[in-house]
């Protein structure tokens, strides 16, 4: 089981305990549900330290192992525990929370590019490993723990380190006590459990307006444990609304159970789409795949509530923001929890003020305590990573040490991965509190000759003592198109959470600078949910948040299907409700969510065209919303979109009804089409249902050739279309591709019948389609492929040899194959007459040259051999001439003229047709 998965579970287990424990001073095993959220603030042990108490002697305490220049140095320590012994190396990775299977540990090979990862898979599995994510130069993988060492160096390795999965963004939440407020109404669309989110963002009223949501796709990014369950009890969207992409996590936690809830209480409308990405690199790899899906298929919003650590700068920058950048280029609106970072991150310039190699985070203190400077409880578990402004790779050496201290301090774990100018600027530790005691961590420098800027985090990272707000996003919410999510109480309305991440990003490279602006709104928190609800606790964190806005978002679209992503984002941040300083600033972004009215003007009813219809330039009609109205007109098609057109309804509509007939000829296929209304006095009304039709989709029809002809030069003839179009031939043969050619219709075509004489042809048989391409519609579907064959005799084969004199009896016979020759007769003949006559198939000739070697014991003398084709489609071929041969030197005898053989008692094998030709680039003479 993995660290992060660990902690998950581990969190919940020890410290609902602890809070019912700690006052009588035990311990104990509880029985709470694995994946319930963090309960409030961990326990003020003991006296507070005095961090100018502690005095340590903390160079003596380094002891920074050789290592491999490219392997992590807690894989490093894993493989030289596995080298003295399994068990040891099992143990030690249990420790350090590194995920086992069998004799392989889950790894990341992060390559200096692309072309470096293609190289490094063929000798990653040769090793044993087995590739389990791959995004440009980022690759995961399985690999044995004894081959981590070779592995690492690798050609174009940059670092081989832990895989870097991705977790939930848990914060502490008070158990609920309220009794659930929703209204009957709102709980009657989605089950019994609603967030407090739908009336404090007036999502309700959206909803009383008819819109819903409704056609709108919303992918999440989580794991899903009981959400079948919630499913059942009506908490998530029934049926095929609720779809799961690749694989999801049903075991390790209900948060994105929750968070689902929580887009479909807000959008009761949607179609989900869950998936669990497994690490950063899986997690870009899923993005980018769910955004090439068919526009009809892909999610107009995918929300994530997880997030990740030490992948990047922290500036936008990293694979998974990438992904984001292509998935938002591609229509996609990408919500993502701001993370809850702001008690638990430091950032500052390296400094040593007293010259000892050890960064002092305040005065002489070097060592930044957890818990504010409390003792943590025994079995709590630790997460500390390290990066600092190097990106991506580094010679600036620096390492990082946890510090166990009672009467004295000792570094109970450390990270030192080398950094020797290829390796990038991080460092991690995973573990847990051996005892209850006072830990820090300390930041060393090994190799430096710059003061780096220095950035810490953690998962659920207790309160540190030396800590700062700003700069806290979370990777993945510092991207530049990513619509970052804050967090505010909706219980007491609307305090900013004190956990909530600030911004803004991390300057390029990773400064401290004034990088992208995040976050960009805030959501809810400390809301109602099944999920959490029935395990005692309200959903809170940034994850509860983020997840109303991609509801918001739904809501949005579904009035307005035309808005890309940028037009949401102006929406949103247009009607939230400014807190904080005056406009946007890093804290709230824009504000706090808030809907507005939903659009007041009637929506239009569509009455045609509706089903099947064979009219290529349909008219389009609708109901009428009175008034001096405008309505808008949107068509698309399966190829994409088709139109969009504002009409005037004082001359399209009379009476109750509107029509319009655009100027465009649609192809054949499946359209859907809808319409929006405008008013003067109500402005934009909501966007129709989806209506859809169908027309038939024209084909060419191929008339000739079929069947068997003589002709070597047939005319090829189809039936197309008056319209103007180009047509695409393409014809395949017995020895494979002949001819793709694009011909224009205006030069071939009469009255829609179109023929060209486009090659010569040898005999054999043949397979023929036609493309056809109008103007306005693109390209047609092809013809189904079309047989003939040419009833031609095979050429005479070329013979190469036997010829000359020989020195062996049995020699080899080689020719040169003709087209569509299906079998081969030698008839050989010598001093003392007929030697053979023998038919071979077609297999004998590979690579476009044939050879046999018949069993024969020649004596010497003169022989002559010929050679005759035979193919299916045009029977017997001509004789060679004769080719003639000594054995031996011996003289030559007479030989014999070849006879009129007969047919192979088998018939030879049919040819195997080719496959449908694939589509071409496009349209052209």
């Amino acid at each position: 089981m993995s660290i992060l998965r660990k902690l998950r579970r581990a969190l919940p287990l020890f410290l609902i305990t602890l809070l019912l424990l700690l006052s009588a001073g035990v311990l104990a095993q509880s029985d709470a549900q694995p994946g319930a959220p963090v309960p409030p603030d961990l326990p003020r042990i003991g006296e507070r330290l005095d961090p100018s108490s502690v005095t340590i002697d903390m160079d003596a305490l380094r002891q920074r192992p050789a290592g491999v220049a490219a392997l992590s140095s807690d894989l490093y320590d894993l493989f030289t525990a596995w080298t003295a012994s399994p068990a040891q190396g099992m143990e030690l990775a249990d420790e350090r929370g590194l995920d086992l299977s069998g004799d392989r540990v889950a790894v990341m090979f992060i390559m200096v590019d692309s072309a470096a990862a293609d190289a490094a898979i063929p000798a990653i599995e040769a090793a044993g490993g087995t590739i389990t994510a791959r995004y440009d130069r980022w690759i995961d993988a399985l690999v044995p723990v004894l081959a981590l060492d070779t592995l690492a160096q690798l050609p174009g390795v940059s670092q081989l380190r832990r895989i870097i999965e991705v977790f939930p963004l848990d914060e502490d939440a008070s158990p609920r006590t309220d009794a659930n407020p929703a209204p009957a109404s709102e709980r009657s669309q989605t089950g019994t459990y609603l967030t407090q989110g739908v009336a404090a963002s007036n999502a309700s009223a959206w909803h009383s307006a008819g819109i819903t949501g409704s056609g709108i796709t919303v992918a999440v990014f989580d794991s899903f444990k009981n959400y079948l369950t919630a499913q059942s009890l009506g908490e998530l969207p029934p049926g095929a609304r609720l779809t799961t992409y690749v694989s999801i996590d049903t075991t390790s936690s209900e948060h994105g159970t929750a968070v689902a809830e929580v887009v479909y209480d807000m959008a009761p409308g949607v179609n989900l789409i869950l998936t669990s990405p497994t690490s950063v690199t899986n997690m870009a790899q899923r993005i980018t795949d769910l955004a090439n899906l068919p526009v009809g298929s892909r999610p107009r919003i995918i929300t994530s509530s997880i997030g990740y650590l030490n992948a990047e700068p922290g500036d936008g920058t990293g694979a998974v923001s990438q992904a984001i950048n292509y998935a938002v280029s591609q229509g996609v609106f990408f919500t993502q929890a701001a993370g809850n970072q702001a008690l638990g991150n430091y950032g500052g310039t390296f400094n040593d003020t007293d010259g000892d190699g050890w960064h002092n985070f305040s005065g002489v203190n070097e060592i930044n305590f957890l818990n504010d400077g409390f003792q943590v409880p025994a079995g709590y578990p630790i997460s500390i990573v390290l990066r600092w402004n190097d990106w991506p790779v580094s010679d600036q050496d620096y390492d990082l040490y946890l510090f166990q201290c009672t009467t004295s301090c000792s570094i109970i774990a450390s990270s030192e991965n080398g950094q020797s100018g290829s390796q990038p600027p991080t460092e991690e530790i995973y573990g847990g509190a051996p005892a209850t005691s006072y830990y820090g961590y300390a930041i060393a420098k090994y190799s430096a000759t710059d003061n780096v800027v220095l950035d810490v985090m953690g998962y659920n990272l207790p309160d540190t003592l030396y800590r700062m707000a700003d700069h806290s996003l979370i990777d993945a919410a510092s991207g530049m198109n990513v619509f970052g999510v804050a967090a505010l109480d909706v219980n007491d309305p609307y305090l900013l959470e004190d956990y909530s991440s600030q911004g803004p990003a991390m300057g390029l490279g990773g400064t401290l600078g004034t990088g992208n602006a995040q976050p960009r709104i805030g959501g809810f928190a400390n809301v109602h949910t099944w999920a959490y609800d029935t395990l005692g606790y309200s959903f809170n964190g940034t994850s509860s948040a983020t997840p109303h806005v991609a509801g918001a978002a739904a809501l949005i679209l579904q009035a307005n299907p035309s808005y890309t992503p940028s037009d949401v984002k102006a929406f949103l941040e247009g009607r939230a409700v400014d807190m904080g300083a005056g406009g946007y600033d890093y804290v709230y972004g824009a504000g706090r969510l808030w809907l507005g009215s939903p659009p007041a003007t009637a929506t239009p009813t569509l009455i045609a065209p509706i089903g099947a219809t064979t009219d290529a330039t349909p008219t389009f009609t609708w109901t009428s919303v009175g008034g001096n109205a405008w309505y808008y007109l949107w068509v698309d098609g399966a190829g994409g979109h088709v139109l969009d057109q504002w009409y005037d309804g004082g001359l399209e509509c009379s009476g109750a009804t509107c029509s319009v007939t655009p100027d465009i000829a649609l192809a054949g296929g499946s359209y859907q089409w809808y319409v929006q209304a405008w008013t003067s006095s109500g402005g934009y009304g909501t966007w129709s249902n989806a209506a859809s039709f169908d027309l038939p989709v024209q084909v060419a029809i191929p008339v000739a050739p079929t069947g068997g002809s003589p002709e070597t030069q047939p005319a090829f003839t189809w039936v197309g279309t008056t319209e103007v179009s180009w047509y695409y031939l393409w014809i395949e043969g017995p020895n494979g591709h002949v001819l793709d050619q694009w011909y224009d219709g205006w030069n071939i075509c009469t009255g829609g019948v179109c023929s060209v004489t486009p090659v010569s042809l040898v005999g054999g048989t043949y397979q023929y389609w036609v493309q056809m391409w109008t103007a306005g519609n693109g390209y047609h579907p092809w013809t189904s492929g079309t047989l003939f064959s040419v009833q031609q005799p095979p050429a005479a084969p070329t013979q190469i040899e036997p010829t000359g004199t020989l020195n062996t009896g049995n020699p080899t016979f080689f020719w040169y194959p003709v087209p569509a020759g299906a079998w081969y007769y030698i008839w050989v003949s010598g001093p003392s007459g007929h030697v053979l006559d023998h038919w071979y198939p077609a297999s004998s000739c590979p690579g476009g040259l044939c050879s046999v070697t018949p069993s024969l014991n020649l004596p010497n003398g003169a022989y002559q051999w010929w050679i005759q084709a035979w193919s299916n489609e045009g029977g017997y071929g001509t004789w060679s001439s004769g080719m003639s041969f000594t054995v031996n030197a011996a003289s030559p005898g007479t030989g014999e003229v070849p006879p009129v053989v007969v047919p192979p008692v088998a018939v030879p094998p049919e040819e195997v047709l080719p496959e449908q030709p694939p589509a071409p680039e496009g349209a052209g003479g």
